[in-house]
């Protein structure tokens, strides 16, 4: 704000009230002294060329420090016309990430439709007390003994609850989610399940009454014999489960495969976008040759499919980099920038090989 007055500024003028309540009097008295010196002043190219840069930087760290910084400090060394053509590009920016305030704009507008965020305070709710135990029973233990609370293994269920209305929107599925799902449409093929034979039973459903005399076990054996053999079609919920656990085996071997060729991988480290949203990345690290950093998305089928959230979150990850949230792992600890960068995508069918 002190920045764009200075750029309209001209000898002689004071600082105006609304400005100078946040000033302290030498900061004042600074800032009209430089204001008193302009009117002549030719632009020093070295100064202009490094903050031109700073402001057009696509690195996070620089973006942040030039997206910042007091421009009206060096308006002794520019020119009115290239002063303010620095202000007009830092207002462009945002404080405090450094990037286009459009591009942020247009991001957000993007990823609006995939927000999880109204989901957070339920998920707040059902987070256990890490001071407490608790049972298979509806209740938990702390210092202050015995108390009412609500079970292990509900906790859980409703959280995969959660995490389904969830992937409604992100397109994901999480363990928890999956044994919920199961549970539901288990209980009910049982409860609401038509009467029938052993197709039946093995779909859920109720047993028929026995009217024949012929044992259940008789019945079962003789109606394998009678009809030919289909394979059985997976559940959606196996399903799930069944491509959770090959991705999950493909991340091991992956990892695994770059730590023999030497490289300090990372896994599942957690960035927070510019826009807010946040995204994990399967493996990353540092190639030791070009010292630049390599992202991994890791998929474990033969014809891949990018969700809409991941290629949003990955499309800005590119354009704007990213920041480390959390622990971190390795050298890409919480607080460290990630610089723009491309994915590579690997599978198990066009695996690449580092150079």
């Amino acid at each position: 704000m002190v920045s764009q007055w200075v750029s309209r500024a001209r000898s002689g003028d004071e600082v105006p009230p609304e400005l100078a309540e946040r000033l302290s009097t030498d900061e004042k008295r600074a800032i009209e002294s430089v204001v008193s010196k302009v009117d002549d002043v030719k632009t020093d190219p070295t100064v202009f060329r490094e903050i031109l840069a700073g402001l057009k930087s696509r690195n996070p760290e620089d973006a942040r420090k030039w997206a910042q910084a007091p421009l009206y400090k060096e308006r002794a060394r520019l020119s009115t016309q290239d002063f303010a053509k620095l202000v007009e590009l830092q207002q462009e920016l945002d404080p405090e990430y450094g990037h286009s305030r459009a591009e942020l704009a247009a991001i957000r507008k993007q990823i609006k439709a995939a927000d999880t965020s109204d989901l957070a305070p339920l998920y707040k709710a059902l987070e256990p007390d890490p001071r407490s135990e608790y049972g298979a029973w509806f209740f938990a233990k702390d210092r202050n003994g015995i108390r009412p609370a609500m079970s292990s293994w509900a906790r859980s269920f409703l959280k995969g609850a959660l995490d389904l209305l969830e992937g409604t929107k992100t397109g994901e599925l999480t363990p928890d989610a999956i044994d919920t799902f199961t549970a539901i449409s288990g209980g009910a093929g049982r409860a609401f399940g038509p009467h029938g034979g052993s197709a039946t039973l093995a779909a859920g459903g109720k047993r028929p009454p026995n009217l024949s005399g012929i044992s259940r076990e008789g019945q079962l054996e003789k109606n394998v014999a009678a009809s030919p053999t289909k394979p059985q079609r997976l559940t959606r919920a196996e399903q799930a489960a069944e491509n959770f656990a090959k991705g999950r085996a493909w991340e091991v071997e992956r990892a695994g495969y770059y730590r023999t060729k030497g490289f300090e991988v990372a896994e599942q480290v957690m960035v927070l976008l510019p826009s807010g949203r946040r995204m994990r990345l399967d493996l990353v690290f540092r190639h030791p040759d070009t010292k630049e950093i390599v992202i991994i998305e890791l998929k474990a089928s033969e014809n891949p499919r990018v969700k809409r959230h991941q290629r949003l979150n990955y499309e800005e990850l590119e354009k704007l980099g990213g920041t480390i949230v959390g622990m971190g792992k390795g050298e890409f600890t919480g607080g460290k920038a990630i610089p723009p960068r491309k994915f590579i995508l690997e599978t198990p069918y066009n695996s690449k090989q580092p150079k």
